[in-house]
């Protein structure tokens, strides 16, 4: 059974995510290697307002790299630093090889318990938004920092911004 928080994990990649995914419901967002865009840094940031803020990152040099430039755009999110000697697998060295049981045993205490979520928008949702204003993608992208997102995407970031439908529409209609 998955465990609800309302913290958000930072990670590498997605085979990063894939681990985390399965013993967490919660939003996993990855840097996708060294070069963190501004447009997750922007997301992240948007995140932080409402989320505690978890990174996890491979123990290695470009992991620590990483960690330490989210850390420096969001200073109030905590760190999971594993051990390598719990994350090597199959000659691979990363979050993804790590033994689950030290990663659940660090990551538990800090995760925060879910607040009371809202609605998920939906793609009849996104087509009405469309009817309304054709540029409502481009404007709630820039409006609540989501970036160029598919529609997948969008409605589960909007969710996790705890958007709901009523603020869209409000938003969208002046």
């Amino acid at each position: 059974m998955k465990i609800t928080t309302n913290s958000v994990f930072i990670v590498e990649g997605k085979s990063d995510k894939l681990l985390l995914s399965q013993y967490f419901d919660s939003e996993i967002v990855m840097t996708n290697g060294l070069y963190v865009s501004h447009e997750t840094i922007s997301y992240l940031k948007e995140l932080e307002k409402t989320h505690d803020m978890i990174v996890i990152t491979d123990p290695d040099v470009p992991g620590e790299t990483i960690a330490q430039r989210i850390l420096q755009a969001l200073p109030q999110a905590k760190r999971v630093q594993i051990r390598k000697k719990d994350s090597i697998k199959g000659g691979k060295l990363g979050l993804a090889e790590t033994k689950v049981e030290p990663l659940l045993e660090k990551v538990m205490p800090l995760i925060s318990l879910p607040k009371k979520p809202v609605e998920k928008l939906t793609l009849i949702d996104l087509l009405y938004f469309q009817q309304i204003n054709p540029q409502y993608r481009k404007f709630l992208s820039e409006k609540f920092k989501i970036g160029h997102c598919n529609n997948k995407v969008m409605i589960n970031r909007l969710y996790h911004l705890n958007v709901t439908k009523e603020m869209i529409e409000s938003l969208i209609n002046g």
